[in-house]
């Protein structure tokens, strides 16, 4: 009994000790490569020559492993339109943007001190229908992470490998953030 009880009071304090603040503020920036999902965004092709990604959450930390995560991010994807050569016509190709304004909600998990799973779900609204290839990409989607977060005192950085799944592409990418523990 004696060894129970010092069993459980070892893993208390380490779990005690491993603890994170209540709150942070952090601030991210990312590469993403995006491709379309199906044949949503329309007819001959579309080509994702590159995006980037930045934003700033908020963490509140429920309990010593699990965290409420909500923000702000701002995505903007370059985009190359082909259409289907025909007989006795060249391919047209356009370049464009869609610019994406999303609100994650996520649940963070941290374990083993410095790693962290993050997942949840997102509202996306497009900013720039007038300039853009498609008209809408507004909608719901959803994110997948698994990320390393080291605190200096009371700031912290994080690298986060992350996939998201919006409603007519998905993405994968790193994202690279710094952050406040308060």
């Amino acid at each position: 009994m004696k060894t129970v009880l010092a069993l459980f009071l070892f893993g208390f304090f380490c779990f005690k000790s491993f603890s994170q603040s209540k709150n942070n503020v952090s601030f991210s920036y990312g590469a993403i490569s995006t491709a379309p999902i199906g044949n949503s965004l329309g007819g001959a092709g579309y080509t994702y020559q590159g995006s980037g990604i930045f934003g700033f959450a908020y963490i509140r930390s429920l309990n010593n492993w699990l965290g409420l995560e909500v923000g702000l991010a701002y995505n903007k994807n370059q985009v190359q339109s082909q259409s289907a050569p025909g007989l006795y016509n060249t391919p047209i190709i356009e370049n464009g943007a869609s610019d994406l304004v999303s609100i994650p909600v996520n649940l963070r998990f941290t374990f083993l001190r410095y790693l962290f799973v993050n997942t949840g779900i997102m509202a996306d609204f497009q900013t720039n229908r007038e300039n853009s290839i498609r008209s809408d990409l507004s909608g719901l989607g959803f994110e997948l992470g698994i990320g390393v977060k080291y605190s200096f005192k009371q700031v912290s950085v994080t690298a986060n490998p992350v996939i998201q799944a919006h409603s007519h592409f998905a993405e994968s990418g790193v994202r690279f953030g710094v952050g406040y523990d308060f």
